[in-house]
């Protein structure tokens, strides 16, 4: 994330002072402004959040099923894999599951990338 989107998000659509977003998210209205000036790099975590944040301010409530747990004492993992994958299509296009996809995809690519980097750098240096 590039410092102008971060400015943007906090700024037009949280609608947040440095302070303010610093207290929302726990971290120093300096290490905000840090992020802004591009002294500092915004964490993947932090841009992620940003991303997620602005995503509920702009997506419309998102109606979706909802598991009965009622008269459950206990909710296994496995029950809970069982309910997605019956609501597998909602589960996909749900807007804060498209963005956790977007972002996994993005730190493989970049994993991929970083080990051709050092397979080319050691093949040079041999």
């Amino acid at each position: 994330m590039k410092s102008q989107e971060f400015v943007h998000i906090r700024k037009v659509i949280l609608k947040l002072t440095q302070k303010g977003l610093g207290d929302n998210v726990g971290i120093s209205y300096r290490t905000i402004q840090d992020y802004e000036s591009g002294k500092s790099p915004i964490p993947k975590p932090i841009a992620l959040l940003m991303q997620m944040k602005a995503e509920q301010v702009i997506l419309p409530p998102v109606k979706s099923t909802v598991m009965d747990v009622t008269n459950v004492k206990e909710l296994s993992i496995q029950q809970m894999l069982d309910f997605c994958f019956q609501h597998e299509e909602e589960f996909l296009n749900h807007p804060l599951m498209k963005l956790l996809i977007k972002n996994h995809r993005l730190e493989a690519a970049a994993e991929a990338k970083e080990e051709l980097i050092f397979k080319n750098f050691k093949s040079e240096n041999d």
